[in-house]
């Protein structure tokens, strides 16, 4: 059995993925799936790296203190985990 799709313009049902066979209307695609031939879109789930700041537009000391509050976030990310690790092997 093949996936029935509602036509948001006449309400008739068809099987036809990209037009609707009692109206020739055009489906609407979800946002959701609109992007997937992008391979620059983010996965779901996926995390970016941590790049540092190397935009020249901002004056050195304002790069300085974003790169510093980077490196700051990623040492309490540490600490965290750490105590997170050991917490689990207390556990068990």
């Amino acid at each position: 059995m093949a996936t029935q799709l509602k036509c948001t313009e006449c309400g008739q049902w068809g099987e036809d993925p990209d037009r609707c066979p009692s109206c020739a209307a055009e489906r609407q695609v979800h946002s959701t799936f609109a992007n997937h031939e992008n391979p620059n879109r983010h996965k779901a789930f996926e995390m970016p790296t941590m790049e540092w700041n190397n935009d020249p537009q901002n004056p050195h000391w304002k790069r300085s203190l974003i790169n510093a509050g980077k490196a700051m976030h990623w040492a309490v990310l540490a600490v965290g985990g750490a105590i997170a690790w050991m917490a689990y092997w207390v556990a068990v």
